[in-house]
Order: structure tokens, then C-alpha cells, then sequence
């Protein structure tokens, strides 16, 4: 699924750890690091695994998951975003220790709540970069 937004949105800014990352995002992947040693998903990506100093292999996700936590943004503080939005955390499904920062999208801010099941969804910004984001698993879709 992608969504598509307005220009002015902050464009992310890839480095030699998250390139991966945009890239498999530009192909509308959800992509993690994963450690072949000690099988712990890394995320944000690292050049190696904190837990066991091994080297990681990025492999996507099913990009389902759960809201660990959030808060409703009720001022404008980063252009491109009109308030009030959601700002979350959500746990992925398959590795319930990698976390991702993202915004809640296509949910009511009266709606999200702690445990929520969520899917990604890939936002297409005018600059060009394609950005994860999560909006509610509705009933009746497959899973």
C-alpha cells in the first residue's frame, strides 16, 4: 500500500548504516538487520551487533506489528505536518525488539492505542524518498 503526501516533509538523510534501509524502502520493503549469531533484529541499523560484536544481514519484515507506545503531536514543530498527529513506536510482529519511529497514518488520534495491530505503508514525499509508515490492521484484512 503507499500513500502520498505533500512537499515539505523532512527528507530522511541515508548514511553508510541506513542506506539498506531507504533502499529496500524505495522498493516498498520493510527491511531489518538481523543477526545470523544471536538472532536479534538491529534496528536502527549498526555497522555490527551490539550483543555479540557479529557481523548482520539485512532481511525484510512482514511489516506487521503492534503500537508499544505513543503521543499525539497537537503543535507544529517539523514543516510538513499539520496538527495534530500521532508520533509511535511500533514493534514489529516477527521481532518484537526492533522498534520503529514513525508516525500512526489513516487512524483517528481518538483511535490508536497500546497494543494496536498495525501494518507499514510506504509514503511516497514529493522529494522523491519513500518512508515506512504504520496505519491500523482493519478487520477482515488478510493477514
Amino acid at each position: 500500500m503507499e500513500t502520498s503526501i505533500p512537499a515539505g516533509r523532512p527528507k530522511p538523510l541515508a548514511d553508510a548504516d541506513t542506506a539498506p534501509f531507504w533502499a529496500a524502502a524505495q522498493e516498498r520493503r520493510l527491511s531489518v538487520q538481523l543477526c545470523e549469531n544471536c538472532d536479534r533484529a538491529i534496528f536502527p541499523p549498526k555497522p555490527a551487533c551490539p550483543h555479540c560484536v557479529r557481523e548482520l544481514a539485512w532481511r525484510d519484515l512482514n511489516g506487521r506489528g503492534s503500537v508499544y507506545s505513543f503521543c499525539i503531536s497537537r503543535m507544529n514543530f517539523i514543516g510538513g505536518y499539520k496538527a495534530p498527529y500521532i508520533v509511535a513506536w511500533v514493534a514489529s510482529d516477527e521481532h518484537p525488539e526492533c522498534i520503529f519511529n514513525c508516525n500512526i497514518v489513516d487512524c483517528a488520534i481518538e483511535d490508536v492505542r497500546i497494543g494496536m495491530p498495525v501494518e507499514v505503508v510506504f509514503e511516497t514525499r514529493p522529494e522523491g524518498v519513500t518512508v515506512p509508515q504504520f496505519r491500523p490492521i482493519r478487520e477482515g484484512a488478510p493477514a
